[in-house]
């Protein structure tokens, strides 16, 4: 199945089948400069399908306490010092809310602010007494990626360890992910020696634009919410443990089954969502999105004969700058499928690639016959819906007259949550920069 007008840059993709690895293999570039191919072990940030991995290695030490379960308040584990806005939601807030998604707290999508948080997450842990409720406590499912990194943080605390080396030692290394790192550690070690090159595409010429590496400082601090890099034979063992009940390919068991069972159950249902599901008798098939575990979203997909009877789905998305991956298991079949690729970040092309691969070789697994064929594939989601069309046109060059003196924007700006940016004229080339973990010029 090959579509023209939905070809990403590289793609990297692995399928099991019967708890069995069938299928691990990389397609297109990963670099387009250097013409260099994408195979197996080529890595690719993952982006939120990190949020399964810390909810995963909670559970592995959890096992081991007899102190701490998922209903165990955050502040019993960081101690009298940490807080969140108020005494209610300090004494409250478990990790249960924080991995489903609910406890209403603001969350922050620019990533723009973001450059300006040079800190750790220790630094995290006292900052979020600063987050405002915008949703009623555990009343709405309210994605929140700095409250995953807290989650990382309360792992370090329990365990005496950092995030990275935790997750190293109790899950990484013991199924064999000996290629999975962290984009940070990637940037900060220099080691891009089979890692996709990221690239965003703008639809005034079609030409993909890599991204600035740089960017990867951010997450650092992120690690436990989108920091995670793997690649196509890491993650298949990785979609074997979750199958196997927290056993690895060999059978070992890392995580207890009771407890990777309660990561996989509901825990809060999700509104409908139009633009994310899949309804007869507009389309052929149902695919649910029915709420949220701990870090993977609950779903059905389509079932043999009737509107009801479906195929139990756990599937946990992401993406950063670029980097767009989808990880899907059908645990009635012992199935589940990976994917992702390196661009074009174009919101639509982002949407439905992994999403179409996903569902043709979810029929596969099911012994279905496939609702999509090659020309609804590359069609989707027409005939049956279309999609809002965004403009990602190239915008113009912003202008550079000033109504003042540059230097009258000079100054230390900042708030009590993303702490202070630095803004500065660049005498060199006569720009305004901001400073932060990561030199931005401003016009």
């Amino acid at each position: 199945m090959a579509c023209e007008t939905r070809r990403p840059v590289g793609l990297t993709v692995s399928v099991v089948k019967n708890g069995d690895v069938v299928f691990s293999k990389g397609y297109g570039k990963r670099d387009l400069n250097q013409g260099l191919p994408v195979d197996n072990r080529t890595l690719f940030g993952v982006g939120s399908i990190s949020k399964s991995f810390t909810a995963t290695l909670l559970a592995s030490i959890l096992a081991e306490r007899d102190d701490v379960t998922w209903d165990t308040p955050i502040v019993d584990v960081l101690g009298p010092d940490f807080r969140f806005q108020d005494e209610f939601l300090t004494k409250r807030t478990t990790l249960r809310d924080v991995l489903a998604h609910r406890t209403g707290l603001q969350r922050f999508s620019t990533r723009l602010l973001q450059f300006g948080m040079d800190i750790d997450r220790v630094e995290l842990a006292r900052r979020v007494r600063h987050f405002s409720e915008v949703r009623p406590f555990r009343t709405a499912y309210y994605y929140n990626n700095f409250l995953f990194a807290l989650a990382g943080h309360v792992a370090e605390r329990l365990a005496g360890k950092t995030f990275e080396q935790l997750l190293r030692e109790r899950i990484l290394l013991p199924l064999g992910m000996n290629d999975t790192t962290f984009v940070a550690d990637a940037l900060e070690e220099g080691n891009f020696s089979n890692f996709a090159q990221n690239y965003v595409t703008y639809s005034e010429n079609g030409h993909s634009l890599a991204a600035n590496r740089e960017s990867y400082r951010i997450m650092k601090l992120h690690a436990p919410s989108g920091g995670v890099a793997s690649n196509a034979v890491d993650m298949a063992r990785y979609v074997q443990l979750h199958l196997g009940g927290g056993k690895g390919p060999d059978g070992r068991t890392l995580v207890p089954e009771e407890l990777i069972r309660e990561a996989h159950t509901l825990q809060f249902f999700k509104p409908y969502q139009p633009d994310r599901e899949i309804f007869r008798p507009q389309y052929p098939v149902g695919v649910m999105n029915n709420g949220e575990g701990f870090g993977v979203a609950l779903g059905d997909y389509r079932g043999k004969d009737t509107y009801y009877v479906r195929y139990r789905r756990m599937y946990r998305s992401g993406g950063f700058m670029g980097f767009s991956s989808l990880m899907s298991l059908y645990p009635d079949v012992s199935g589940g499928v990976f994917t992702s690729f390196n661009g074009p970040a174009v919101p639509e092309f982002v949407k439905d690639v992994n999403s179409i691969i996903h569902y043709r070789v979810a029929d596969m697994l099911l012994g279905l016959d496939p609702w999509l064929n090659t020309t609804t594939a590359c069609s989707f989601p027409q005939p049956w819906a279309t999609h809002p069309v965004t403009d990602v046109t190239m915008p113009p060059a912003p202008s550079r007259d000033f109504p003042r003196d540059k230097r009258d924007y000079e100054g230390t700006f900042g708030n009590s949550i993303f702490g202070n940016l630095t803004v500065y004229l660049n005498s060199t080339d006569d720009t305004l920069r901001f400073k932060g973990p990561v030199d931005l010029e401003q016009h």
